[in-house]
């Protein structure tokens, strides 16, 4: 933990105080709102002592993360030019497209997304769903070595909601 300056006041003091946990799936796992799936017990307990030292101190915190990830268990085949990005679920690249139109967001226009306008003719494929994207040339590989994995990108509601829970101590 971190001091940081009283807001009212302007003097350096610990009245607010900011926690910075790069491994809040150990917090989470700890207080039993998430199941525990690769922290020992020594990393929870370790994990748990900022939140109790903000308790006993009557200051709230503010526990966020970042965007999650997808576990997913369809592919989707995918026609590119060797050009095209690797991620299995975003891809950019030329002449690129799904072969099912539901297994992905097409975005021909890049800067109407808001992003960076690349070589004319680029094109960003997104995952919908639980997909992951596959080639036609390694579909058996793809399929088996991904199948069930946990994957960043895409377009799906943990891709694109930031979770955020005030702990407020307990009173009394």
């Amino acid at each position: 933990m971190a001091q940081g300056t009283d807001q009212q006041s302007g003097a350096y003091g610990t009245s607010r105080w900011v926690l910075v946990a790069s491994l809040i799936g150990l917090v989470l796992a700890g207080l039993g709102v998430i199941p525990r799936l690769a922290a020992n017990e020594q990393e929870i307990y370790a994990a748990k002592l900022p939140l109790r030292e903000a308790e006993r101190r009557g200051v709230p915190v503010l526990l966020t993360t970042d965007h999650g990830s997808i576990h997913c268990h369809t592919p989707a085949t995918v026609f590119a030019k060797r050009d095209t990005t690797s991620n299995l679920r975003y891809k950019f690249g030329d002449d690129l497209r799904a072969q099912e139109a539901d297994a992905a967001l097409v975005v021909d226009d890049l800067p109407s997304f808001g992003l960076p306008a690349r070589t004319p003719g680029t094109r960003l494929l997104l995952a919908t769903g639980d997909r992951f994207f596959v080639y036609p040339t390694k579909l058996r590989e793809y399929q088996a070595r991904y199948r069930g994995a946990f994957l960043h990108g895409g377009v799906s509601p943990e891709e694109v909601i930031l979770p955020i829970a005030l702990l407020t101590p307990r009173q009394g």
